[in-house]
């Protein structure tokens, strides 16, 4: 341990049980200010860790539980953390392996009554995350897996995330690269069942997007790759989805501006091998839409530009199949559309 200097540090009530350290090295560490209160800690094994140029600032634990905790080979890079305040989270049967972090810096971040259990993360590589002024109150993350997922830099700045619940969610090969994310909202939002295989993210931006009472239940995605995909100023409200799954889905140079989506509920929706390129959405108005049964099957779209405007649209899709040659969007009373799937891989749009 070289450089180490730690001013003002409380410390009360801690427990450490059955921990084994192993190959650990800290370089350049400086903690400044930090509270310790009621931790316990048991039967934590920590192997090869590397932590270099870490700084802690103004960093307050209260009443934190570790229990059962594996660590092995894991490398901390230059990680900044400033006025971070922790309290009240839980920590049961984590196993972290081979996780490598370069270049972090988190800047007043909160964490209040955060519970983990049963998560399990393996070989993910982070690199150059920024996090500014992130609020997080209230989350249950129940047996979450991550395995090989890469982050490669992401950028979170002032985002609020309140009274979200994670459970049984499975994360498989997930690839981000170069997402930024601002000033995004969630609240109350409910993740169940949730599994994510093979999917790539590329050059993704997210500006000013807010969601609101969400709830998703039993989703299933597969093999899903999102290229150069821009979304600013979209609104989520009340939005629920049930059992639905997405296989083999592609989207490619997609641009989302000022979408407005309000009660949107989707049950039971199978999408299968869903190819879509280039199009372009721009300042458009979905109220009250109801998606249910809604089977879509091999469907392909390239270079389709909508660009509208309308309150009050509605949307309901009973019990359709996109399979059919003829589907019937209605907007309102001023704006219907049909499209006419003559093949696969055609979507004329005709307006009326």
């Amino acid at each position: 341990i070289k450089h180490t200097y730690a001013s003002h540090l409380l410390h009360c009530c801690i427990t450490l049980t059955c921990i084994t350290l192993t190959c650990i090295t800290l370089t350049c560490i400086t903690v400044t200010c930090i509270t310790l209160t009621c931790i316990t800690v048991t039967c934590i094994t920590v192997t090869c860790i590397t932590l270099t140029c870490v700084t802690l600032t103004c960093v307050t634990l209260t009443c934190i539980t570790l229990t059962c905790i594996t660590l092995t080979c894991i490398t901390l890079t230059c990680v900044t953390l400033t006025c971070v305040t922790l309290t009240c989270i839980t920590l049961t049967c984590i196993t972290l392996t081979c996780v490598t972090l370069t270049c972090i810096t988190l800047t007043c971040i909160t964490l209040t009554c955060i519970t983990l259990t049963c998560i399990t993360l393996t070989c993910i590589t982070v690199t150059c995350i920024t996090v500014t002024c992130i609020t997080l109150t209230c989350i249950t993350l129940t047996c979450i897996t991550l395995t090989c997922v890469t982050l490669t830099c992401v950028t979170l700045t002032c985002i609020t995330l309140t009274c979200i619940t994670l459970t049984c969610v499975t994360l498989t090969c997930i690839t981000l690269t170069c997402i930024t994310l601002t000033c995004i909202t969630l609240t109350c939002i409910t993740l169940t069942c949730i599994t994510l295989t093979c999917i790539t993210l590329t050059c993704i931006t997210l500006t000013c997007i807010t969601l609101t009472c969400v709830t998703v239940t039993c989703i299933t995605l597969t093999c899903i790759t999102l290229t150069c995909i821009t979304l600013t100023c979209i609104t989520l409200t009340c939005i629920t989805l049930t059992c639905i799954t997405l296989t083999c889905i592609t989207l490619t140079c997609i641009t989302l501006t000022c979408i407005t989506l309000t009660c949107i509920t989707l049950t039971c929706v199978t999408v299968t091998c869903i190819t879509v390129t280039c199009i372009t959405l721009t300042c458009i108005t979905l109220t009250c839409i109801t998606l249910t049964c809604v089977t879509v099957t091999c469907i392909a779209l390239t270079c389709i530009t909508l660009t509208f405007r309308q309150k009050g649209a509605h949307l309901f899709l009973l019990n359709t199949e996109f399979n059919v040659p003829l589907v019937r969007v209605l907007l309102g009373r001023h704006l219907s559309f049909s499209f006419v799937l003559s093949s696969i891989a055609d979507a004329r749009c005709r307006y009326s």
